[in-house]
């Protein structure tokens, strides 16, 4: 009889434990992610084992940067589940977060070999080995990525990844096609597009690379760099007016990159406005002068500190 009583009990706790997640993941869907945070501490308070609850608490606490007490959350999580592919990719994508490549690239490993065919872990593991420089690994798991899928939104993600290494390789066809799956994927993929606009252009497709720059700009009009390609192809085709309302708002976005502010003057001289255009070229020549102070400035301080 008092076995049986506390199997009852231990089913009621079970119950009233999965109800506690469940309503902080209702929380969460809400957006009162603070609130969503303390029913978590709450609940690990009588039930400091419940790895969902951790992974759950781990990654809320992730996006609000708090990264001592999301790491010890999620590496508890796998303590508690070591067999758990899940658990370590959320694990991996903490330390990507918080700028810890080596300990990101650990956990997407464990989680690949837990679980080969997890799409989202072996689309982690390529990006960081991408950002690594080890294109050759990366592409295999980017490839795998791809593969396993298919359409969804994170395949764009992906295809993005995988057609910089196209790039790097000088295979320009192939990273046109990767893009291109990209953006049918996922259309208002800015970043996509403006490279898909980079290719364009490499494969002398003029028409093609201006309609892929004008999407990348519709789709995020405060990237610097893709108003800066657009302005750059505007000025190419023979439309300085154009490229000069592009250019200044690159320019605006990051007023000291020196290509931006060699095609304004450009763009500015061939629109009839060469006094705009020399102000323009005397602060690009300004920039240069004190970039040039800089590095011999530093030069000397090396050659003293050898001395």
């Amino acid at each position: 009889m008092i076995s049986r009583i506390v199997g009852m009990l231990a089913c009621a706790l079970v119950l009233l434990a999965q109800n506690t997640l469940d309503r902080a993941w209702k929380l969460a869907a809400d957006g009162r992610r603070q609130d969503a945070i303390q029913v978590l501490h709450a609940l690990l308070e009588t039930e400091p084992s419940n790895a969902d609850a951790r992974l759950l608490l781990g990654s809320l606490l992730m996006e609000a940067d708090q990264r001592a007490e999301s790491i010890e959350q999620l590496t508890a999580a796998v303590l508690f589940r070591p067999r758990s592919s899940e658990a370590e990719n959320a694990l991996g994508e903490a330390y990507n977060r918080f700028g810890d490549t080596k300990g990101a690239r650990a956990a997407f490993e464990k989680a690949v070999a837990l679980k080969p065919d997890y799409a989202v872990a072996q689309l982690n593991l390529g990006q960081t080995l991408l950002a690594a420089g080890e294109t050759a690994l990366a592409a295999g798991h980017l490839d795998r990525a791809i593969r396993l899928l298919g359409h969804a939104d994170e395949a764009a993600d992906a295809l993005y990844s995988r057609a910089k290494i196209y790039v790097a390789q000088g295979e320009t066809e192939k990273a046109a096609a990767q893009l291109e799956q990209a953006v049918s994927i996922r259309p208002n993929f800015a970043e996509a597009w403006s490279d898909l606009g980079q290719c364009r252009r490499t494969l002398l497709d003029d028409a093609g690379a201006l309609a892929a720059f004008q999407r990348a700009v519709e789709g995020n009009a405060e990237d610097a760099v893709a108003q800066y390609r657009l302005g750059a192809e505007y000025l190419s085709q023979g439309k300085p007016h154009q490229a000069v309302e592009c250019l200044e708002k690159s320019r605006q976005r990051n007023p000291d990159d020196q290509s931006t502010l060699n095609s304004l003057q450009m763009a500015l001289r061939q629109d009839g406005r060469p006094e705009d255009a020399d102000r323009v070229r005397r602060q690009l020549a300004e920039m240069l002068r004190e970039k040039d102070t800089v590095n011999q400035n530093h030069l000397t301080a090396i050659r003293l500190n050898n001395e």
